[in-house]
């Protein structure tokens, strides 16, 4: 029990820290919420293998920016999807009608 109290601690002590990672890494504010838990899930997962041979700071910031750049691959690897209106979808078939004029010309 003793080992879950002090990493609550630490994380208080060090939330400013992670969550400036999770605003630099992420656009949304939803993102940024799930960038967090996240970066807190892999401290937690990690927590056990600290040593203390640096600041408890110095590693959480290191494994929120490994946890961050993880985070942030995987979402560049989603396709992006933009939605097309309805004047752009006919300024396109208005172009290709002006295309097939002149080709055939």
């Amino acid at each position: 029990m003793k080992e879950k109290q002090q990493f609550v601690i630490d994380i208080q002590k060090n939330e400013g820290l992670i969550y400036k990672i999770a605003r630099l890494y992420s656009n949304t504010t939803e993102d940024q919420k799930d960038l967090f838990q996240e970066i807190v899930y892999q401290l937690w997962k990690s927590y056990p293998s600290f040593k203390g041979d640096s600041k408890i700071s110095t590693w959480m910031y290191r494994i929120a920016l490994n946890t961050a750049i993880t985070h942030l691959k995987k979402d560049n690897w989603k396709p992006m999807r933009i939605a097309m209106d309805q004047q752009l979808a006919n300024r396109i078939e208005h172009a290709d009608t002006i295309i097939e004029e002149r080709v055939a010309a």
